[in-house]
Formats: structure tokens, sequence, C-alpha cells
């Protein structure tokens, strides 16, 4: 589980015991929590896919899905994994009601979004959205070509 401080931050936890990581910490992810950060983010991203995770720090189900997040992270080193910090984001927070909320932004556009804490839901969808490993990538493989 991943703890926060109060200003929002991420709060280093101790390796565990023999000194390996947890799983999760070989993930690729960055941190938005002005609406600036947020745009400079996915701008940055423009070519390629981010996820962002919309959450906040007092959310149960939020810190429940981060080990799956940074898991992705790390499968997908392609590709940028945001995590929105809706405590201190004000533009970037319309259309989220719920926490978290999960959304896949491709060269600039919101392609895909949804809500709640099924790890394999994000699973799929990052299935679904990634080019390194989604249908477009299956098909090429059957085809025995690539495009």
């Amino acid at each position: 589980m991943v703890v926060f401080t109060r200003d929002g931050q991420p709060q280093a936890q101790a390796a565990p015991a023999g000194g390996q990581q947890p799983e999760h910490a070989a993930g690729r992810v960055t941190y938005a929590r002005t609406d600036d950060e947020l745009r400079d983010r996915l701008a940055a991203s423009r070519d390629g896919l981010a996820v962002v995770e919309y959450g906040s720090s007092w959310c149960a189900h939020c810190q429940e899905m981060f080990p799956h997040f940074y898991r992705l992270s790390a499968q997908h080193p392609a590709h940028q994994f945001i995590v929105a910090q809706l405590d201190f984001l004000e533009a970037g927070a319309r259309g989220v009601r719920f926490t978290p909320t999960f959304a896949f932004w491709r060269m600039g556009r919101k392609v895909d979004q949804f809500w709640g804490s099924d790890s394999r839901q994000l699973r799929d969808r990052m299935w679904l959205h990634a080019e390194d490993d989604g249908p477009r990538a299956c098909r090429d493989q059957r085809a025995g070509g690539e495009e």
C-alpha cells in the first residue's frame, strides 16, 4: 500500500526484510498535483498513451489500486502513467465523479475512462489501449507480420 504525506506526496517506505523492493516499486509513475502539472505530463505523452489515475490521498480504494497501477507501469514502460491528486486539482478534476477514476489519453484526447477498484478491468483496458500488446499487436502476430 502507498502511504501519502500531508502534502499529498507518496511516502517512502522501508524495504522489507531481505532488502528486496515490493513488486510494484519498479513502476514508472509520475504525480500531478496541479492543473499545470497534469497538462504538462499529458502534453509530454502526446505521441503515445497516457494512463491517468484520478484519486485522493484519503481514498481507500485508490490506495488499493496503486500496486496494480505501478505493476502495469513496469510492464508497459513505453507509456506514461500519471497519478492526479484530486485534492489539489481544479480544472483537471472536471468530469471525475468517483475515485479512483482511470482515464486513457492518446494524442491529447481522452479515449476511455472508467471508475472503481477492479484491477482486472484496469488490466483489460490497458491491454485494449496499449499498442505494444493490445488487439492490433495480437492481430499482427496472427498475420505473421508487423505494420
